[in-house]
């Protein structure tokens, strides 16, 4: 047979040659496999991404596990802690934590807060929200330590506190006339919160009066917190106030246990911590560490010894 060429564009064709291996053209059988399997795909991600507030069932536990960050799972993934739907069973999975906080509501009333929270994942040095930003949900921490910063006239930025599972943060932003952030706060760590928004928590007020008590709770503590750290400025040495937030902080690190306790924060944050300068504070732990009872490493701080520690801070 002869052979026959065709011009397409600027290419010489054979149309009795073979075709190209790098060819565009399919298989009529190809294209439609492949535009079924496309179809489907985008039937399914529909499907899914419509559902936003569905949540995926936990097969091992029973519990209702909620989707992170309005991402749809395809899969469920079984969680240590969890905010769930379940509110009627028996344990929830997340008492595993040591909520202060909800100690004065009843177990019922407590397991429908944890209920209306949303689960929100935090790689470390991520930021869980800026200052000034507008706010719209209160924090319970689940997992990780977290840190809240202010910045300074200066343009510095300042770590007051070391947050930890148990604790919550965001209050204050809920009962004021324009809800703002007040501190910048990161993750130190991997870090799990339960994200109540604002909304929810005011229609869980008017359900349940229990819920008006644990707000008035919550700020009490920030109170105390604040008037404890204020007397300590205007009365205790700096060198105290060291060895006060180091022990404090060892706690959140270290829990109950008595061994060593590696504190991942610089000498500037203990010293920030602790409402002191940099070089006291250098002084202060290198004292420590002549005598045993701590250990420094670049960016961290080991306590070997927490015992002669609170000996040190009961004085």
């Amino acid at each position: 047979m002869t052979a026959c060429r065709q011009l397409r564009g600027s290419r010489t064709v054979r149309r009795d040659a073979p075709p190209h291996p790098h060819s565009q053209t399919q298989h009529p059988r190809t294209r439609w496999t492949l535009g079924w399997w496309w179809a489907v795909s985008r039937w399914f991600l529909g499907v899914r991404m419509s559902a936003s507030s569905r949540r995926v069932p936990e097969r091992s536990s029973g519990h209702l596990h909620p989707r992170r960050d309005g991402i749809p799972r395809l899969f469920a993934v079984r969680h240590s802690l969890c905010a769930g739907r379940d509110t009627t069973a028996r344990r929830c999975c997340t008492g595993a934590v040591d909520w202060g906080l909800l100690e004065g509501l009843d177990d019922p009333t407590r397991r429908i807060v944890l209920a209306s929270t949303r689960r929100r994942r935090f790689a470390r040095g991520e930021v869980v929200f800026h200052e000034a930003d507008l706010a719209d949900a209160v924090h319970f921490v689940a997992e990780g330590r977290l840190a809240a910063r202010r910045a300074t006239a200066e343009g510095d930025s300042v770590t007051f506190a070391i947050l930890g599972p148990g604790d919550a943060f965001g209050e204050m932003a809920m009962l004021s006339p324009q809800p703002r952030r007040t501190s910048t706060v990161v993750a130190l760590e991997p870090a799990v919160t339960l994200s109540l928004g604002f909304a929810d928590f005011g229609r869980l007020r008017s359900a349940h009066p229990a819920v008006e008590q644990l707000l008035v709770e919550m700020l009490a503590e920030r109170v105390r917190r604040l008037s404890d750290h204020l007397v300590e400025a205007l009365h205790l040495p700096a060198d105290e106030r060291i060895l006060r937030r180091l022990l404090e902080v060892s706690e959140r690190y270290g829990g109950l246990s008595s061994g060593r306790v590696v504190v991942p924060l610089t000498q500037d944050a203990i010293g920030d911590l602790a409402g002191a300068a940099r070089p006291t504070t250098n002084r202060v732990l290198r004292r420590l560490e002549e005598d045993g009872v701590v250990a420094l490493h670049r960016g961290s701080v080991e306590v070997i010894d927490r015992a002669a520690l609170a000996a040190r801070v009961r004085g």
